[in-house]
This record gives structure tokens, sequence and C-alpha cells, in this order.
């Protein structure tokens, strides 16, 4: 994915930490991403 730089995940009810370049991307793009691809997400 554009701009992001790393993704720390843990399986099952995952908590997924995720380095990203915001000159790039932000976490609205990348909830979005996630929820495009059928998965639930939210920010903490």
């Amino acid at each position: 994915m554009p701009g992001v730089s790393g993704c720390d995940v843990q399986a099952g009810k995952a908590d997924i930490k995720v380095s990203y370049d915001p000159s790039k991307t932000n976490a609205e793009q990348l909830l979005a991403g996630l929820k495009a691809a059928g998965q639930s997400a939210k920010t903490k």
C-alpha cells in the first residue's frame, strides 16, 4: 500500500499497528481499504 512503511498484526481479534507516510496516505484511507476488503476496522 503506498505510504505504508510497516505493519504489526496479531491473529484473532487483531490489533494492527501501521506505520505510514502522512504525505502519501492517512488513517481514513487505511481504514477504507480494510473495510473495502470486508474487514471491520476502527481507530483506537
